[in-house]
């Protein structure tokens, strides 16, 4: 069993290798926006940390129990979405608890 699983982590590293050399000496150009390419999404998985806590939630009957300390900044993804910009939109699904 160990060798079977041993064997199909050195083969995936192998794909993994040769795609990653595939792609050298092409030029390399600038990412382009993602409202040029699509639509990245990505769903920040994570615990409370992830969640915004304790100024902020995923969860509407939790940002209204916060009440008035709310705070957008409180969370990952806010900062994440400042840094990157519009190449990528988040999803806070950040659970407390």
């Amino acid at each position: 069993m160990i060798r079977a699983a041993w064997a199909g982590l050195s083969a995936l590293v192998a794909v993994a290798a040769a795609a990653a050399l595939g792609g050298c000496g092409q030029a390399s150009r600038p990412p382009k926006p993602v409202a040029a390419r699509g639509n990245a999404i990505v769903a920040a998985l994570g615990d409370s940390i992830t969640a915004g806590s304790p100024l902020w939630s995923p969860s509407a009957a939790a940002r209204q129990r916060i009440g008035p300390l709310l705070d957008e900044q409180s969370q990952y993804e806010y900062w994440a979405q400042r840094l990157l910009g519009n190449y990528v939109r988040f999803r806070n699904c950040g659970a407390a608890g």
